[in-house]
């Protein structure tokens, strides 16, 4: 009988030890997941002012190439109206 009552003693003692390792699995799991999300935001945000950037140099270039004279550019010289090209665009 006694080796049946230390087999129930190790159970007992075995299943003791293991109280508490929800909590740290929880606390792990949630610290991966609030590291992961503010990646996920942080990316977000490095795409949204990459293609902010990207859209202002396109409309850089379309004013820059509207100041171009185009008699000019078609005879074979480059003439640009500087004060046209540097002028900020004024929007309706």
């Amino acid at each position: 009988m006694s080796a049946v009552r230390a087999w129930a003693r190790a159970l007992r003692s075995r299943r003791d030890d293991e109280q508490g390792q929800l909590l740290v699995m929880t606390v792990i799991f949630m610290t991966m997941f609030l590291a992961f999300m503010g990646l996920v935001v942080d990316g977000g945000s490095y795409l949204n002012a990459k293609d902010a950037a990207a859209t202002e140099a396109a409309q850089a270039a379309r004013a820059g190439a509207g100041a171009l004279d185009p008699n000019q550019l078609h005879a074979g010289n480059l003439g640009l109206d500087s004060t046209q090209a540097i002028a900020p665009r004024r929007t309706p």
